[in-house]
Parts: C-alpha cells; sequence; structure tokens
C-alpha cells in the first residue's frame, strides 16, 4: 500500500500485485485501488477487472497505466489519471479531482510518501 501527502490531500493505492520485476502473468488475478481523502471524504477507484494494478520500473512505483507514478529519485509524481484505457474507474473524475493541484496539473513534487507490505493470515485475497 502506498500514501502519499501532497500539499492538498492525501492520496495512494493498494494492490495484492508486488512491486518485483517478477511480476509477470497475474493479470486479471490481482485486486487493487487508488483512493483520495480531502476534506474528511474518502474516493475510491476501483481496478478494472482484468487490469494490471502496479507495474515495475527501476526507480520508480507505477501504479495501473501511470495514473499514479512516483519518480524515487526526484520525488516527483505525474499522474494519467482519468485518460482512456486506464486501469482502474475514474468515476467520471480526471487527473483535477484526482490531484487537486490546479487545471490539468500532472506533475508535482511529494511532501511525503510511505510503502506499507500488508500480511495477511488468509491468503485468498
Amino acid at each position: 500500500m502506498l500514501v502519499i501527502k501532497t500539499s492538498k490531500k492525501v492520496i495512494g493505492g493498494f494492490s495484492t500485485a508486488p512491486f518485483t520485476s517478477e511480476n509477470t502473468g497475474r493479470q486479471g488475478q490481482e485486486k487493487g485501488f487508488l483512493f483520495g481523502i480531502s476534506e474528511g471524504k474518502l474516493t475510491l477507484y476501483p481496478l478494472i477487472e482484468g487490469k494490471k494494478a502496479v507495474s515495475y520500473a527501476k526507480d520508480k512505483i507505477i501504479f495501473g497505466k501511470s495514473e499514479m507514478r512516483i519518480e524515487l529519485n526526484s520525488l516527483t509524481l505525474s499522474s494519467n489519471f482519468g485518460l482512456s484505457g486506464s486501469s482502474f474507474e475514474a468515476n467520471g473524475h480526471n487527473v483535477n479531482d484526482f490531484l487537486e493541484e490546479g487545471d490539468k496539473v500532472r506533475d508535482i513534487k511529494l511532501q511525503d510518501y510511505e510503502v506499507y507490505q500488508i500480511i495477511y493470515e488468509d491468503q485468498t485475497i
């Protein structure tokens, strides 16, 4: 699970697939979602069935088709949220709604982020 603090809100993502170069052949089996918390309201964007939640790239954390991408070397967050071909259901929202950083802003400097590994006793998720 990835949790990001921006200047306007908290956003993040969850995937049952790991962030590793071995993350292949799991498309359609994994589960995940993106989320945003703003002014005490939680908005969930579930993974579209059959889509891949995360992709591996050295020095990057990527959710979907760059709906949320962190460049670890520069602490930059980029987003293609809400574009056609997305991996997550945008529910009519676009990148302006997701980041809340202004009209057509797709790249922002991160204030902070944390990555958590969630271990389940029951591995059926």
